[in-house]
């Protein structure tokens, strides 16, 4: 997906989603926390807002455009996800999840 390996969430899109409301504090401080890779940040905010649903996708691509990356944010709108991708990206953040626990951060 391009997002996940095209964008660097850390920065102006984290910023841009919380003060539209979408994120709360504690979300923000999650995507941005610094052991973290980028396409880790950039899986968790994903997942964060496709359960979140309602509004919050169009969020991400106003902030994927407010952070200068209107390539990805164009391949966004015209990709469809499917249920099984929607399951893969919940598979990964599992993956996520185990390995910083592994290594005894808890952030999820």
């Amino acid at each position: 997906m391009m997002f996940v390996h095209g964008v660097d969430s850390k920065t102006d899109i984290a910023d841009h989603l919380y003060q539209s409301d979408v994120l709360s504090t504690e979300e923000k401080e999650e995507i941005c926390y610094s052991s973290l890779t980028q396409q880790e940040s950039n899986r968790l905010l994903y997942n964060k807002l496709i359960r979140k649903g309602g509004d919050a996708y169009t969020h991400l691509l106003e902030a994927v455009r407010h952070g200068e990356y209107p390539d990805v944010a164009s391949e966004m709108e015209k990709t469809e996800l499917s249920d099984q991708e929607i399951q893969l990206c919940q598979i990964g953040m599992k993956k996520v999840k185990d390995r910083q626990e592994k290594k005894g951060n808890h952030i999820i």
